[in-house]
């Protein structure tokens, strides 16, 4: 196993310049994980300012649009983009993920990666609260 999707977060998440994104990928194919991934898993992260906090401007776009709080509506995408974290790992430790794999292995990986994004997504909205609070889910 190797450790460039996770080292690449950690990158984004400090440095944040997109003119220092360019090398990550290079340096990825050099830890043995497939171009197209590498592409993938740095267009990915590249991403996520637009809806995870401080800088998430579509998340303020959406609040000003509804007229709602910006940070409670900034703070509910964060919570509900998690996802957005998993999806480079499964590009760079999930073959299938990419499209590179069997016949068999691709519809496999995509069953398993959407019934686990819908077992993530349950657990992280409290609807299974519901149950333990007496009918009213948390919000």
């Amino acid at each position: 196993m190797h450790s460039g999707p996770f080292l690449l977060n950690v990158a984004f998440v400090k440095l944040g310049d997109q003119s220092r994104r360019i090398g990550f990928r290079k340096g990825l194919t050099e830890l043995g994980i497939n171009p197209i991934a590498a592409h993938m898993i740095v267009y990915w992260l590249s991403q996520d300012s637009n809806i995870t906090p401080p800088a998430c401007i579509a998340a303020f776009t959406g609040a000003t649009i509804a007229q709602a709080d910006m940070w409670k509506t900034a703070f509910s995408a964060f919570k509900f983009a998690k996802f957005l974290y998993l999806a480079p790992f499964l590009f760079g430790y999930v073959p299938a993920f990419s499209l590179n794999g069997s016949t068999s292995d691709i519809p496999i990986a995509f069953v398993l990666i959407i019934i686990g994004t819908w077992g993530y997504s349950w657990l992280l909205s409290g609807v299974w609260l519901e149950r333990f609070t007496g009918g009213t889910a948390m919000a």
